[in-house]
Formats: C-alpha cells, sequence, structure tokens
C-alpha cells in the first residue's frame, strides 16, 4: 500500500532519513488517508530529537519542545514534528507529567489512544500497525490501544473523543472500549470546561449527531454541565442537529432551547466567546415568538437581529417545528414568505434601523433638543413611524415631527 503526502512531508521525512533518523507520517493522517479522506494535517513522529529537527530545518517553531514537537515551515505550511516518545505518569487526568524519547516507533504508537490513531507510515516501510488499526478502520470500529481503563485513566478527555470519532466517522465504539467509559465518567470532571467543549461541538456538528445522547447514557452528561441545570432531552436534541447548519450559536440554541433562563450562564460555563453567547441568547428568546409576515414586524425583526442572523432564525423555527407542533411559530411556508419579505425590505432600502433615517441627533442638536433621554425617546419614535410609513423618510418631514414631539 502506498499513500499519497504532501511534498513538504516528503522532504522533512527524506531530509531526516539522509541524516540517519527514522520518520513516518502518524495519527489522523494516516487514518483519513486509509479512509479515502483529505488530511487536515499532517504530523510526523521522527526518532530525531528536537535539537537535532531544530538543525536540519531552516524555519521551525518550539510548539510544544518539553514533549518533543517542533513545528517545521516549508513553503508557508506547518507540520508538527515530534520525537519517539514514551509518557510518563499522568497526575492531572490530562497530559503527562513528564516525556521520555525513544528510538521505536512501535512505543510511540503504543502510548496513543485508539488503534485507528495509532498507525504510522513512510514509502520505504508502508504501514506501520502493531495494534491492528487498519483492520479496525476497515470494520468501523473505535478500540483503545491496549487496555481502554488504562488509556482513559491516563487521559480522561478520549472519553469524550471517542464519542465524538464516534459521531465525525460514523464508526461504532468497541464494546470492552465504551464499557470502560461510566466507572471512570467521572474523571471527565478534572479536565478544562474548553477541551470538552471543543469534543462536544464537534460531536453536536458531525455527520451523525444521533451519538449525542451516548455522552448521556455513558454517565459523562453530569461531567460536562458540572452543576448546571439542563432540561431538554438529549434524543429529541440530536434528531434535530442532523438538519441544523453547523455554526456553533445555531447548534446550542437547539441545545439549550428548554433552557431560556439559563443560556448565557450555560455558555459563559461552557467558556464560549461573547459574540457565541449573545447570538445564542438571541435565537432561543426568539425561537418561541412568532412573528407574521408583515413588513413591520419584520423589520422590527430585522432590527434586533440583522438579515443574517434573521434568516438563522427562520432555519431553526423550521427545524423545531416537527418536535414542538404546539409552538406559535408558523408551517414553513411562511418562513419561505417572510423571508422573501425581509430580502425585498432590504432590496429596497426600506429603514429599520436609526442609521438609516434620514436625519440624525445632530440634526436634532441644532433644532434645540439636547442629547439626553428625551432625544433618544423622540429618534425611536421616529423609527417606528418610518418603518411603518416608509414614504415618511424624509428630513424636513421628520425634522418638523421631531420638533412638535418636543415641544409636547
Amino acid at each position: 500500500m502506498r499513500l499519497s503526502i504532501p511534498n513538504e512531508a516528503k522532504h522533512i521525512i527524506t531530509n531526516l532519513a539522509r541524516a540517519g533518523y527514522s520518520a513516518y507520517m502518524v495519527g489522523g493522517c494516516v487514518r483519513d488517508s486509509l479512509m479515502g479522506l483529505m488530511p487536515k494535517d499532517w504530523d510526523i513522529a521522527t526518532s530525531a530529537e528536537p535539537t537535532a529537527i531544530k538543525r536540519l530545518f531552516t524555519h521551525t517553531v518550539d510548539t510544544g519542545i518539553k514533549h518533543g514537537t517542533v513545528t517545521v515551515v516549508i513553503n508557508r505550511c506547518n507540520y508538527e514534528v515530534t520525537t519517539f516518545r514514551i509518557d510518563g505518569e499522568y497526575q492531572d487526568g490530562r497530559r503527562p507529567e513528564s516525556v521520555a524519547f525513544t528510538n521505536s516507533i512501535e512505543d510511540d504508537l503504543s502510548r496513543r489512544d485508539f488503534t485507528m490513531n495509532a498507525i504510522a507510515y513512510n514509502h520505504q516501510s508502508g504501514l506501520v500497525d502493531p495494534f491492528g488499526g487498519a483492520e479496525d478502520i476497515a470494520k468501523k470500529n473505535i478500540r483503545c490501544v491496549g487496555n481502554a481503563e488504562h488509556r482513559f485513566t491516563e487521559d480522561a478527555l478520549r472519553m469524550m473523543r471517542a464519542l465524538r470519532f464516534a459521531a465525525q466517522l460514523g464508526f461504532s465504539i468497541d464494546p470492552n472500549t465504551i464499557s470502560a467509559i461510566p466507572p471512570l465518567a467521572e474523571r471527565l470532571g478534572l479536565v478544562s470546561i474548553e477541551r470538552v467543549r471543543d469534543e462536544l461541538t464537534k460531536l453536536m456538528s458531525s455527520a451523525n449527531p444521533h451519538v449525542l445522547p451516548l455522552v448521556e447514557e455513558s454517565g459523562l452528561w453530569p461531567y460536562v454541565l458540572r452543576g448546571m441545570t439542563f432540561s431538554g432531552k438529549l434524543d429529541k436534541i440530536a434528531m434535530m442537529l442532523e438538519t441544523c447548519p453547523k455554526e456553533p450559536a445555531m447548534l446550542y440554541a437547539l441545545l439549550l432551547k428548554e433552557e431560556k433562563k439559563s443560556v448565557g450562564a450555560f455558555l459563559r460555563h461552557l467558556r464560549f466567546d461573547n459574540n457565541t453567547i449573545n447570538k445564542t441568547v438571541l435565537y432561543v428568546n426568539w425561537l418561541d415568538v412568532p412573528i407574521p409576515n408583515d413588513r413591520y414586524a419584520i423589520k422590527k425583526a430585522l432590527a434586533d437581529m440583522g438579515m443574517e442572523s434573521f434568516v438563522n432564525l427562520l432555519t431553526l423555527k423550521s427545524i423545531i417545528y416537527p418536535f414542538y407542533p404546539i409552538s406559535p411559530t408558523a408551517p414553513q411556508e411562511s418562513w419561505d414568505r417572510q423571508r422573501a419579505t425581509a430580502e425585498n425590505i432590504l432590496k429596497y432600502g426600506e429603514c429599520f434601523t436609526l442609521k438609516e433615517l434620514d436625519i440624525s441627533g445632530q440634526d436634532l442638536i441644532e433644532a434645540g433638543i439636547l442629547p439626553g433621554k428625551e432625544m433618544g425617546q423622540i429618534m425611536a419614535n421616529l423609527l417606528d413611524m418610518v418603518m411603518q410609513y416608509p414614504c415618511l423618510n424624509k428630513k424636513a418631514f421628520l425634522l418638523q415631527y421631531a420638533c412638535e414631539l418636543h415641544s409636547v
């Protein structure tokens, strides 16, 4: 078997070999190549230690020098090159306290999580597969390298990774591997919530989100929540996720639909960025709000969220409708009309925000209306009127009406 690898990776392996070291493509890139997929990253393992790697290549970055990883940059492409290693004791449930370098690729592969990731390759040696990873890939089977309890005790995140890989690849989890998770589930609480969040998000955005309920069935869900309240049903959520676009805010709006009062707190618990938090809260707040196919109502929605989020909201409404038929949302054909109406509003430049009004705060100041609460209320009244009657968005008329409101 001969796998196709990038020219830059070939160059790295060849240079290491000429210097007397062994080097292989390793891990996920070999797995994906065997599956006929295009790898996202091309990682290399070698018997050369970091100092030797840095001597052999002009442009390197010490990305993980403590654990033997140097990034080699060729043609603006980054390749992580890591020395064969044996991991020391895992004290924190995530990373080894120390590593020892070795000359054996088999030793290096033996420390990895799953057999499908414990395969190495170079053109000279072909596949190095001491744990039957290629066979497991062919069987679509996720199996720990060696003893599953030992692997999960070393690094508790591997339990979430097993479920995430099952969802991303459409694989099953080996019985001995899945049965090792419940007794060790509480160890997931040792892992940073950001790492757990990333695995959960990848699972939810995968082609097989039906794996999501397994997070609860395996006992991991309480250690994702870590005290957060959650009343949703993961089986129902998984079905909705199947047709959801892969934007995190949309995914989490479906996950947290039943947690309307605590969406922000939940996402802050998961350490999401403010933009994702704000968008998710917006979607959840609007999910059960009926939006008539009326230009004024749609303008108010557009003013609150903008066109992109409005279209996403309609998509979310269409997704939840079959699962929440008693909700006040309208059937799909209505959402199509609402989107068409919104597009028409944009096409003709109808006003729905203050910046589109044909009058500014400076105009009001020059008319004798001072900045403050009154000016804000007058501008809001002008905007509301123009949203209902677009033809009134004329500066002279708005200024006259603003002065009338001021004199009341």
